[in-house]
This record gives structure tokens, C-alpha cells and sequence, in this order.
């Protein structure tokens, strides 16, 4: 019988001799870390479910998003700014700038408002329509394992409204500095109308109740999206898969869910071996005014856990690169930085996609 591995060393032994015991990791670094630990025993079971997809090459349950939008992460939290941008380097000579807006008397959508964003924008994908509709409102919810009652569906209210307030403005350039001369791209609005009327408004005044039309056919629940998002979703090339099960890993987690699209649409695209560097990393997915270390610290657990999920088939990994520059006047010592290293990496959705499926339709 194998002895539990004592301290780092040893666990580093171990899986030198063993690599079937990798997966294992996710287990001993989740002991310490209390939001992670309850995920463990589903990290095996996930990568026993893609290793049998893979081995099969069965279909895999895939969502199915912006590979643009998916890269560049909401915020974590509820803010009071009313913009937010990030920057990213899409490959040799291609960078991309996104940045969210909301009115004035409006809040930027937060936390798990990016599942909704995400829901809806797989679901106009698999409708193939702008107009996403649906008979019972919980199909929705149940897509995430929401909360079905009645918080649930005030707090789904609650999202769309952020949601129809919330627009986007993408400026791609060769270089980082002609992002900052191309200030004259317009913003996009990501959703024309909601209709998510209560059981209230739907029994007191069915005759004028407000419905969504589609196809001549009126349905009570429904999104539309705007006309510029649409055209977005609908380019096959920047469309992003990821297995469901491995998202619902971070269902609770939205800098892991940011960190789980962004390192299969980094890994899937690689053609050669290419670095994310310090500096963007803490912009995508630091938290706050938290140390670099901390935030380098929550992206090893998040990437131990995917890895173990994945077994290996994403080949990506963080490490450290020397120091970063020293400000004028600075202190004490360096501070270390650190990289994202992708490389060109196996699928992790095998044999296209499967559109998963919650009583929608259409």
C-alpha cells in the first residue's frame, strides 16, 4: 500500500515514479484550500468521463460561447465603474482590446452573470437565431444547477438587467500601442430586449402582456440579442468549446471558470510554443489589491485542478520568470514575475460538439 505523500518533495517523488497518480495532485493541494476541496473527488470523475470520451471518441458535452468575450473575463465582484477593459495578445502581430460599458445609472454585470452571458449566447448558437426562447424559465437555470425557486428566478431578473444595460466595444490592432489609436470603434449593446414576466404580470394581463415574437409565434420568456452581438457569435472561427462538466467544476468560481476558457482557447489555438506574460495575467485575473504571489498562488490550484481534469491533454503551465523591472526609488527586493507557457495541445471535446440539451425549444 502506497503512504500518502508527507510534504512537496515527497508528492513530487511520487508522481515521478507513478504518473498515473497525477491526478491525485488536485486531491492533496485541494486539502489546504477550503472553496477548492470539495471539488476534488469531481476532478477524478471528470477526467475518467473525457479519457472515455476520448478513448471512444464519444461526443462531448460542449457550451458553446465568443471565444473573444470568453477570453476577457467580467468582473469578479460588484463594482461601481462603469468600464472595464482588457487587453489580450491573440498571436504574432494580433491584439485585442475589449472593453465592457454600462449607462450611467446602470452596474456592470459581475460574477455569475458571465454564466447567463454564457448560456444565452449557446443557446442563440444552437437555435440559430438572435432570439433565444424557451416555454419554462427554469430550463435556464437548470442549465447551471441554479437556484429553481423563486430567489432563483429574482436573482435571473436581476442579471438580465445588468445584462440589457451592458455593451461592448472590440478593437483589434497589429501591435498593443495601435490599440490605443483606434478610439473610434463603436460599441456594441449585447442584448435588445428580455421578457422574463412574473407569474403576476403573466395571469393579471395575458391580453397585453408583452411577449417576444418569433417566427409569428409569441413566447413568454426569450432574450434578443442585438444585431451587432449577433453577427459576433455567428463567425464559426472565434467560436469557443468547452466541456460542461469541466466548467461546472467552477460554477461556484468565476476568476476559475475565466482561467478554464481562457487556457483552452490560448491551448487550442497554439501552433508553436508562446508565453502569456506577467502583466496580463494580473490583469485578467488578479482580484482586487491582492499581492502578484496570491493571485499566481489561485491560478496554480485552478490549473492543477484542470490538468488533472484533462489529464495532460492541455499543455500549458505557469512558471516563473525572473523579476520584474524595479520602479524608480524601489526598496528591498525584486519581485518575482511570472508566465503562462502554452504550448500546441491535444482536444479536450472530442468528436465535435453536442449541443446539450434543457427542454428548450426550437
Amino acid at each position: 500500500m502506497r503512504k500518502r505523500p508527507r510534504n512537496a518533495r515527497e508528492l513530487r517523488q511520487a508522481l515521478a515514479e507513478d504518473t498515473s497518480r497525477q491526478r491525485q495532485l488536485a486531491l492533496l493541494e485541494s486539502d489546504r484550500n477550503p472553496q477548492l476541496r470539495r471539488k476534488s473527488g469531481k476532478v477524478v470523475e471528470i477526467a475518467d468521463k473525457l479519457a472515455e470520451e476520448e478513448r471512444t471518441q464519444a461526443r462531448t458535452d460542449a457550451l458553446v460561447s465568443a471565444r473573444i468575450i470568453a477570453m476577457a473575463g467580467l468582473p469578479k465582484r460588484r463594482t461601481k465603474a462603469k468600464m472595464l477593459s482588457r487587453t489580450l495578445r491573440l498571436g504574432k502581430d494580433s491584439w485585442l482590446e475589449v472593453s465592457y460599458h454600462t449607462d450611467e445609472d446602470a452596474e456592470l454585470p459581475f460574477g455569475e452573470d458571465r454564466f447567463v452571458l454564457a448560456a444565452i449566447q449557446h443557446l442563440a448558437i444552437q437555435q440559430g437565431s438572435p432570439v433565444v426562447y424557451f416555454e419554462k424559465v427554469n430550463s435556464l437555470l437548470k442549465m447551471f444547477d441554479f437556484d429553481t425557486g423563486g430567489k432563483g428566478y429574482a436573482r435571473l431578473r436581476q442579471r438580465f438587467d445588468r445584462l440589457s444595460n451592458f455593451s461592448i466595444r472590440l478593437v483589434f490592432a497589429a501591435t498593443e500601442k495601435e490599440l490605443k489609436e483606434r478610439s473610434s470603434v463603436q460599441r456594441t449593446f449585447v442584448v435588445q430586449e428580455v421578457a422574463l414576466p412574473t407569474r403576476r404580470q403573466l395571469k393579471a394581463a395575458e391580453a397585453g402582456q408583452q411577449m417576444l415574437l418569433v417566427d409569428g409565434h409569441s413566447y413568454s420568456y426569450g432574450v434578443r440579442l442585438s444585431a451587432g452581438f449577433w453577427d459576433i457569435l455567428q463567425d464559426q472561427q472565434h467560436h469557443l468549446l468547452a466541456p460542461v462538466e469541466l466548467l461546472k467544476l467552477f460554477i461556484d468560481c468565476p476568476t476559475g471558470w475565466d482561467y478554464l476558457n481562457f487556457l483552452i482557447a490560448r491551448c487550442g489555438r497554439a501552433r508553436s510554443s508562446t508565453v502569456v506574460g506577467h502583466d496580463i495575467l494580473m490583469s485578467l485575473f488578479k482580484e482586487g489589491k491582492e499581492p502578484d504571489r496570491n493571485t499566481i498562488a489561485r491560478l496554480q490550484k485552478y490549473h492543477t485542478l484542470i490538468m488533472n481534469a484533462t489529464r495532460g491533454n492541455l499543455k500549458a503551465s505557469i512558471e516563473e520568470m525572473g523579476y520584474q523591472p524595479r520602479e524608480e526609488g524601489q526598496r528591498g527586493r525584486p519581485k518575482k514575475q511570472w508566465g503562462l507557457k502554452i504550448n500546441p495541445s491535444d482536444p479536450i471535446v472530442f468528436s465535435g460538439k453536442k449541443i446539450i440539451s434543457a427542454d428548450f425549444k426550437g
